[in-house]
């Protein structure tokens, strides 16, 4: 009954390890992020965690102005959020929107945080679309640019 126990702890650490949605290996992903839909609002991204919902005629795979949403624990929710760029085949990694503002306040989607952004995609291919929040990695959404 003891080792049933153990094991049973064991797969439970297991588990547990597995699946924390901030684990650096989620910077190195290329899977494409895909089209969701939250409170029958279409957005990209990650249910609950990171989307970006586009403003007019803004495209995920070519740019524009969005709104992003955040989920997360108060204490990965900073004042400011940075939105970084890599594309896969270059390697190049730019600053997509620079430090800005985090809004704590009620929205649509009843996310933890907004803000807005706006950025173009200047090579084709795939893109890494990485955000910090302060200084620390929070999460991150794959596109490709057309």
């Amino acid at each position: 009954m003891m080792v049933i126990k153990y094991l049973f702890l064991g797969f439970i650490f297991l588990m547990t390890a597995c699946t924390d949605q901030n684990n650096t290996d989620n910077q190195t992903n290329w899977q494409l992020s895909r089209t969701i839909e939250v409170d029958g609002i279409k957005v990209y991204g990650k249910e609950d965690r990171l989307v970006f919902m586009p403003q007019g005629e803004s495209d995920i795979s070519k740019g524009g102005h969005f709104s992003i949403y955040f989920w997360g624990k108060p204490e990965e929710i900073a004042d400011k959020y940075k939105l970084i760029g890599i594309h896969k085949d270059s390697g190049t990694k730019q600053t997509l929107y620079p430090d800005w503002e985090v809004s704590k306040t009620e929205n649509e989607l009843g996310a933890d945080a907004q803000s807005g952004a706006k950025y173009i995609l200047d090579k084709k291919g795939m893109w890494r679309l990485e955000v910090y929040m302060g200084d620390e990695y929070f999460d991150s959404i794959v596109v490709k640019a057309t």
